[in-house]
């Protein structure tokens, strides 16, 4: 039997410099029998992957390493020979331009403000984690509600499912977990994604009025709504509804319609995608619902935030970058964050350039251009500077020196993975150790700093 097994040695290597390939994944699948013969390792501090005992044969090889494009070699033959030294695997280096860029004041020294890049801040919500049937739920996000027709609503007949006839907005709607299970016989009930979304049911009697409210946001630059909608059907007429945005408080009458006065009729045929770009201004958002008597309104998948530009994985950007900064043509400094603060600016127009300086090349400037008179809507607030501690036996992170009425734990790529509310602790039992963003909202405004999740 040991003919039919080699021995391989894979010397990978990166496109840089120093080489930089200690602790890439590499992994070998049999190209006949992928699910019978696969194997995994980790390039040593010299690049050197050493497999023992491998089954001969043709086999794919993958090459993954954080801050380098991944490397797929479809055919790699090791069917004869009793071992294998096999050099030549090379990892490019993942080189992005920073995207995205944004000021924010500060208060503490005049004239002085904070430059960020590379932001993807966002929330997001599928609605698979939120239970079924759940009334008005928060989900990790945050959203709240307001059933201003104050009606119970009708169900569907000869279908059963918790909380139907329940005064409400707007609840979790999954058609396979009905009785019956509507979702088998009929596809016009199913989510744009996964198996939940977001349903308003008619009122009896009258029209809705159900809103849907984001929690309170805060983007210093004019950011993205997306979601999808769809009617049930159109027997008794399209479902209606609007979009708006408040820039005070979360109050009904607060809202501005970005539909102006007539309601978007939903089409029900397809779940239609709605996208718009709101001002930073923006503190809050809402849906409601004012359909007359028709029969139910589907939402799901709402995205919130900062999108990142087309093609672009933050993921894959290796840590450790270096970043310079230019303020008014002249250089004031370099970071390895995502963030620095700028030298005190007069009021009036300025321009801010950050390039990136990777092992391999530098980047072009990304420039941004910004106005510090209040005008520009940049007006200081209040700088918000807790101290953040993690907890390794609770596996939770608290802060001290300000009180938190919202807090929020996003991954690199700007996927929301926590969410608290009034507390001064957020819990992070279950996530990968990793670096991670933490954001919390208090009295005077928002804190925002990378936090390292230990083992």
């Amino acid at each position: 039997e040991k003919d039919l097994y080699t021995a391989i040695s894979l010397h990978v290597q990166t496109r840089t410099p120093q080489n930089e390939a200690e602790g890439a994944c590499v992994v070998l699948t049999h190209a006949e029998q992928p699910d019978r013969y696969a194997y995994q390792a980790t390039a040593e501090a010299d690049g050197r992957t050493f497999f023992p005992r491998v089954r001969k044969g043709v086999y794919r090889i993958d090459i993954t390493r954080k801050g380098f494009y991944d490397l797929h070699v479809e055919e790699a033959d090791f069917t004869t020979e009793a071992t294998y030294d096999r050099t030549g695997d090379v990892l490019e280096e993942y080189v992005v331009a920073p995207f995205n860029l944004e000021v924010r004041a500060t208060s503490d020294e005049e004239g002085a403000w904070t430059l960020r890049w590379n932001v993807t801040d966002h929330l997001a919500d599928d609605f698979e984690q939120h239970a079924d049937f759940a009334v008005h739920s928060a989900g990790a996000v945050g959203w709240t509600y307001a059933d201003l027709d104050g009606k119970p609503t009708y169900g569907i007949d000869g279908v059963d499912y918790p909380n139907a006839t329940t005064p409400k907005a707007f609840f979790v709607f999954n058609p396979s977990a009905t009785d019956p299970a509507i979702s088998l016989s009929d596809p016009g009930t199913r989510a744009h994604s996964g198996k939940r979304y977001l349903a308003a049911f008619p009122s009896q009697g009258g029209a809705n009025n159900d809103f849907l409210f984001s929690p309170a946001l805060d983007f210093a630059r004019p950011f993205t709504l997306r979601f999808y909608a769809k009617s049930y059907t159109d027997l008794y007429g399209l479902e209606e509804l609007n979009v708006g945005y408040s820039r005070a408080e979360c109050r009904a009458e607060d809202f501005e319609w970005v539909n102006g006065d007539t309601p978007i009729g939903v089409p029900h045929t397809a779940w239609t995608a709605y996208t718009y770009t709101l001002p930073p201004t923006a503190r809050y958002i809402a849906l409601n619902c004012v359909s007359d008597q028709r029969f139910f309104l589907m939402v799901d998948d709402i995205f919130i935030g900062i999108e990142k530009p087309e093609g672009i994985e933050p993921e894959r950007i290796k840590d450790g970058v270096t970043y310079e900064i230019w303020a008014d043509g002249q250089y004031v400094g370099s970071t390895t964050e995502c963030a620095y603060r700028l030298p005190p600016l007069a009021p009036g127009r300025h321009r801010a350039e950050v390039r990136a300086r990777f092992a391999s090349a530098v980047t072009e400037p990304a420039e941004l251009t910004f106005d510090t008179t209040p005008a520009d809507g940049l007006t200081a607030k209040p700088e918000v500077r807790p101290n953040v501690l993690f907890d390794p036996a609770t596996r939770c992170f608290r802060w001290e020196g300000t009180t938190c009425r919202e807090a929020w734990l996003t991954d690199p790529a700007g996927r929301l993975c926590a969410h608290a509310v009034g507390t001064q602790a957020l819990c992070a039992e279950g996530l990968l150790p990793g670096i991670y963003l933490l954001r919390l909202r208090t009295d005077v405004g928002f804190y925002t700093c990378k936090v390292c999740l230990h083992p």
